[in-house]
């Protein structure tokens, strides 16, 4: 079926949302995907799905205990980080993040402050000078405070709301999407950083509050904790990647009609 005739047919009747079936290496997951809180992510995912992109791709990344992400091209060199599977760029940050309360959320007491600088606004910093990218103002005026401050300046986090630094580090939410948080079974997008969401998939295996705001929160888990297991349990690389490689075999998306309907068929036909 094309892609857009399974979107459509998703999309058509609120009294269900559809799902995406992964068979994987080590057994099946079924993802239900919230068309209501995040439609563009989810249109995406399912149109990718229905032609094939997420067939023998891998798993990128996994964390026991923490997350799994999936989507990946196979063909990665060594020591190259794995990529992608291939989609239009552009893929929205949908997420609500007053809805998430991250205006009223704290950043932490100095420690986790400390550790912001350390690993995050610094690094990131670099990152984007290294890549040729612009620096969100935001972000700048943080690098500069510390320039002309040292250690000082890391004071000025302080008592802000995890929503201001969010806007500092470039998140600007300019779609009111969803408001759901990142917790154990949630299906998300995989980075952290705005603007560079992609067609990998994130489950969580725990809660992470520290994703919300950062990551479009698009579905849940509605089965297969025993394969999620599996693959957490797999032998990885210092890099979190697993030493073998793990396959979705095939991505089957399902309309939301034949889920509200009672109608669906075993994609795997097992």
């Amino acid at each position: 079926m094309a892609a857009a005739a399974v979107w459509s047919a998703a999309t058509a009747d609120s009294g269900g949302n559809p799902r995406l079936v992964l068979d994987t290496d080590l057994g099946r997951l079924t993802l239900e995907l919230a068309a209501d809180a995040a439609p563009r992510t989810v249109s995406r995912v399912v149109a990718l799905a229905a032609g094939g992109a997420y067939d023998g791709s891998v798993v990128c990344e996994s964390r026991a205990g923490g997350f799994v992400v999936l989507g990946c091209l196979p063909e990665t060199l060594p020591g190259e980080a794995p990529k992608a599977v291939p989609s239009p760029a552009g893929w929205p940050d949908e997420i609500d993040p007053r809805a998430l309360g991250l205006d009223r959320r704290p950043l932490g007491g100095p420690r986790e402050i400390d550790l912001l600088w350390q690993l995050e606004i610094y690094p990131r910093y670099l990152e984007l000078l290294e890549r040729g990218e612009p620096v969100p103002p935001g972000l700048a005026g943080l690098i500069a405070r510390l320039r002309a401050e040292g250690t000082a300046a890391t004071r000025i986090l302080l008592g802000k709301s995890r929503l201001w630094y969010l806007h500092a580090i470039g998140f600007d939410y300019p779609l009111r999407g969803s408001g759901l948080p990142v917790r154990r079974g949630s299906v998300a997008t995989a980075s952290v950083w705005p603007g560079e969401a992609d067609a990998r998939i994130l489950i969580a295996l725990t809660d992470l509050p520290e994703r919300d705001g950062r990551a479009t929160v698009y579905g849940h888990v509605a089965s297969g904790w025993p394969a999620l297991a599996a693959i957490a349990a797999a032998p990885v690389d210092k890099d979190h990647r697993p030493r073998e490689p793990i396959r979705i075999r095939s991505a089957a998306p399902i309309a939301a009609t034949a889920v509200a309907n009672g109608t669906v068929r075993d994609p795997g036909g097992s």
